[in-house]
């Protein structure tokens, strides 16, 4: 009885995976998701950002139903990176410092 169960398993699993995998998958999947059309080219995030001035930004991208998205993104430069480093390794230290100076009692009652 376990072998059937295992076989209709596998048959299950199989046959989803080829739905999911096959080549004409555009019907499982929604629009944003599918491949587009061909000849057609992709808008979406493999576009690259134009750089922000000041680290910051935002983009606006059309939606085909005639609503915007906006994306908020931000750089950060060397000096921001190494700044964050040098206050990462200042509280690590705080943080060792304070767990050296306590005691652990390890009576029991």
């Amino acid at each position: 009885m376990k072998k059937f169960w295992l076989l209709v398993y596998l048959a299950g699993f199989l046959g989803i995976t080829a739905a999911l995998f096959s080549p004409d998958r555009r019907g499982l999947f929604p629009p944003a998701y599918a491949d587009p059309p061909d000849g057609t080219e992709r808008s979406g995030p493999e576009k690259a950002l134009p750089e922000p001035s000041g680290g910051l930004g935002s983009r606006e991208t059309p939606r085909e139903d005639g609503g915007k998205d906006r994306v908020y993104y931000s750089v950060t430069t060397p000096q921001e990176e190494e700044k964050t480093r040098q206050e990462e390794k200042e509280k690590e230290e705080k943080s060792w410092e304070m767990l050296r100076n306590i005691i652990i009692d390890r009576r029991t009652r």
